[in-house]
């Protein structure tokens, strides 16, 4: 999978935020220090996938090296 559009970045950065709020308020309601963690594990999951996925227009299909 790689993600090209600039359309498809936006969406995949809006999904990423969406989600985090909507699972860390809850959290960090029972307990502040669950919520931080669980929001950071979360951006950072989320910072990786994008690393890998994300290509510019120009960019080929290629596995890029870890």
């Amino acid at each position: 999978m790689r993600i090209k559009t600039p359309t498809a970045k936006v969406g995949y950065l809006l999904v990423v935020i969406v989600g985090i709020v909507l699972t860390v308020v809850p959290l960090t309601v029972l307990r502040f220090e669950l919520g931080f963690v669980w929001a950071t594990v979360v951006i950072v999951a989320a910072v990786v996938v994008a690393a890998r996925t994300f290509r510019s227009p120009g960019e080929s299909d290629a596995p890029r090296p870890w």
